[in-house]
């Protein structure tokens, strides 16, 4: 997932230059990039997967990530659903839990990958 914040940025970047010019082509291109971080999100969920049956991790490990995981999904679209609004105090509660749990995430990997170098 270390290539969605560069498909994101093309996307914007495209969507802007479109809405700057009114060239379509930069509408295309943004969909060509959509399409794109599609396609790499799924090969990465594939890749992952299989890496999962593979392995030797033991299950409650991996049932941790999986919980860490729907948190920050859960709390990014909380993110999304406050981020819309001109003032909230939601905010920056919200962007500390995001940051607990994707550094409770990003350790508990480091530990599957020192403890199970095939993860």
């Amino acid at each position: 997932q270390s290539l969605m914040p560069t498909f994101e940025q093309a996307i914007s970047a495209a969507q802007q230059l479109f809405e700057h010019t009114g060239n379509d082509a930069y509408l295309e291109r943004a969909f060509w990039f959509a399409e794109k971080s599609k396609s790499y999100l799924l090969l990465a969920a594939i890749r992952d997967s299989d890496a999962r049956v593979q392995s030797t991790i033991p299950a409650e490990w991996l049932e941790k990530e999986q919980l860490l995981r729907e948190q920050l999904a859960q709390c990014e679209g909380q993110l999304r659903i406050s981020g819309g609004q001109a003032s909230t105090e939601k905010i920056p509660l919200l962007e500390q839990e995001w940051l607990r749990l994707q550094n409770e995430l990003s350790a508990l990997r480091n530990d599957l990958e020192v403890n199970h170098p095939e993860y």
